[in-house]
């Protein structure tokens, strides 16, 4: 099965995927108008190619941590698909154990008398409790295995050795069960803290990324854009999706895994100056 995004996270990522087409589509606009509406007389002069470069590095961001994202969420979730399949096989293997266990007893009771009960440790009724079971177990076989063989005041003979290790069997296969269950419990737990360690670096990247191309568009006199990207704390937690218009996937859009677009290669830091 193939694993798939929550909701709360595909909204996260189309909201980071918004931004990420808002600043692919007006890089190069924004950065002409930011440019031509600069005085002449300040000191500091920005080219467009500076300007454009700044803005490729705030996409460089976002697009890392959506990517990083998607990939914790993937994570998360595929591990989340293999519990119920061992939580099967660890009832499936005490149901067998708890059905042996009793089967012996009965089986003692009816060939070798009540009063034998007691020589096994079968005095009394097999537990229902997981790890209890697994004691009483443990030492009807330790018992079994002191007494190889019984009889029968009748003179029936019962090979205890061999029923020790019948069931010796079944309990070695019901703990390696359990121990797989509880091994995988821990490690979706590990893949859900590391998913929401991506979640919460997703939102401090998208908060800021988006406030500032939101500041960029409105000082490029494009308040329709700014808008379109403002980032809110309803989107930031992926309780709000991005304006129906914004050119990316419907808000009932779920896909196996979220397409994010090329990566980039990282461009430089932004208004660096050559060494002098």
């Amino acid at each position: 099965m193939k694993a798939s995004v929550s909701v709360q996270v595909s909204t996260q990522l189309r909201n980071g995927q918004n931004v990420i087409h808002a600043l692919d589509a007006h890089n190069s606009s924004v950065a002409r108008t930011l440019v031509a509406m600069q005085s002449h007389d300040l000191q500091l002069h920005l080219e467009q190619d500076e300007v454009e470069r700044w803005i490729r590095w705030l996409r460089h961001k976002l697009h890392h941590a959506n990517e990083s994202l998607n990939q914790a969420e993937l994570a998360y979730t595929a591990r989340q698909g293999t519990e119920q399949p061992l939580i099967t096989a660890r009832d499936d293997a005490y149901a067998q154990l708890n059905d042996d266990i009793r089967s012996v007893r009965n089986s003692i009771e009816q060939i070798l008398g009540r009063k034998a009960l007691a020589r096994f440790g079968m005095h009394k009724q097999p537990p229902q409790r997981l790890d209890d079971l697994e004691r009483y177990v443990e030492n009807v076989i330790h018992l079994l295995g002191k007494n190889p063989t019984a009889t029968s005041r009748l003179g029936i003979s019962m090979d205890t050795a061999s029923i020790a290790a019948s069931l010796n069997d079944k309990r070695q296969h019901y703990n390696q069960a359990r121990q797989d269950e509880k091994r995988n419990r821990r490690d979706i737990e590990d893949a859900k803290g590391l998913r929401d360690q991506a979640v919460e670096r997703w939102r401090v990247v998208y908060l800021a990324v988006a406030g500032q191309l939101e500041h960029l568009f409105r000082l490029a006199e494009r308040p329709d854009l700014a808008e379109r990207v403002r980032p809110t704390l309803r989107r930031a937690r992926g309780e709000e999706g991005p304006e129906p218009d914004a050119g990316i996937p419907p808000a009932n859009f779920q896909p196996d895994i979220l397409e994010l677009g090329p990566s980039q290669p990282a461009p430089e830091e932004p208004f660096a100056t050559d060494p002098a």
